[in-house]
């Protein structure tokens, strides 16, 4: 699931979010309905808890969830269990709490893709921000007749980084003066903005880069036995895995990066600027090398194995259908001889 998306990152941003499916029950049990807009959303509609209104949560699950890589990739059952999961878990915390606070704060998936699309070459802003100042109502956040308010909790008017951003397109609905756009603009401008930095997104940069790591000494590595702790032949290997992965990502990573953050501050000779100020702020230069590192993953598995694509969209439950004619198209690996170009060059 989450393989190809790291592709669409750089020049789509959270297009992915846009199109995600996982959300979409549970937004159609808080409005009762499919087409139109309603004034009143059922469910609790709580406020999620300030002290969570991070990527903290984000950044546990997703590093949980590969614990479980060694299954997803031979068990179908263990895919199933985990989007099943996904479901089920943003359904009931749709009923429970405001909109999509699932998306902002829990999905796995979303964490990841809020800090990589500050390097993205495509952002959805005001065309011109003074007219959102004279306009009272706010109607992109709290939405009329032809949309509903931002289910993403910002304000489309003011924001600046494509963190938080969901790609949603209410605003353009809601906007009455028509002044919302997708821009094009130079990759990685989100980086240097400073509203919004935190230790939780710096720690979602560590774990990315320490995952994209592991997924490259497990999966194509050439040691037989780290993929049987992974794929969990025996318990205890398992187990060490899981610990040696957590400390890697959580702590190794983290502590060598922040001695030469330390290091960087006491060369610097300013003793204004906090050493918390100095980790934050030098960990977003890990944002291109994890998004990079993670291309590079992923063309590990498109290239060998995208010509399945062509089955799929024909057959796509296994029910003997030929939807497109390509149903019979036989796996066939592609450009393979250059992979290894494309991931170390």
């Amino acid at each position: 699931m989450r393989r190809p998306k790291p592709l669409l990152v750089p020049v789509m941003s959270r297009a992915w979010c846009l199109m995600c499916p996982l959300p979409s029950l549970g937004e159609w049990l808080q409005r009762l309905r499919i087409f139109g807009v309603t004034d009143k959303l059922q469910g609790f509609n709580l406020k999620w808890p300030k002290r969570l209104s991070n990527m903290w949560v984000m950044n546990i699950l997703f590093l949980v969830t590969t614990f479980f890589s060694g299954f997803f990739t031979v068990k179908p059952l263990a895919t199933f269990l985990l989007l099943g999961g996904i479901i089920v878990i943003g359904v009931v915390l749709s009923l429970l709490f405001e909109k999509r606070s699932f998306c902002l704060y829990v999905c796995p998936v979303s964490g990841f893709q809020g800090l990589y699309s500050n390097a993205a070459m495509m952002e959805i802003r005001a065309k011109d921000p003074a007219i959102c100042a004279k306009h009272k109502k706010k109607t992109c956040v709290t939405g009329n007749a032809k949309g509903y308010g931002c289910p993403w909790l910002i304000e489309p008017h003011s924001f600046q980084r494509n963190t938080y951003c969901g790609m949603c397109m209410e605003c353009f609905k809601t906007c009455p003066f028509d002044n919302m756009a997708v821009n094009l603009r130079p990759p990685g401008t989100d980086l240097l903005v400073n509203l919004g930095r935190g230790l939780d997104e710096a720690w979602k940069g560590f774990i990315m880069i320490g995952i994209a790591a592991m997924f490259y000494i497990a999966m194509m590595g050439r040691w037989g036995w780290i993929k049987d702790w992974v794929r969990g032949h025996t318990l205890t290997g398992w187990l060490s895995f899981i610990a040696i992965h957590s400390a890697f990502c959580m702590l190794l990573l983290p502590g060598v990066f922040f001695v030469f953050a330390w290091l960087s501050k006491a060369f610097s000779g300013d003793k204004d600027v906090p050493i918390k100020t100095v980790f934050v702020n030098l960990s977003y230069t890990l944002v291109p090398m994890g998004l990079a590192a993670w291309i590079a993953f992923s063309f590990g598995f498109l290239l060998p194995n995208g010509s399945y694509i062509l089955h799929i969209i024909s057959d796509p439950f296994a029910w003997g259908w030929d939807l497109f004619g390509t149903a019979g198209a036989q796996w066939t690996p592609v450009l393979t001889a250059w992979l290894v170009p494309l991931q170390y060059g």
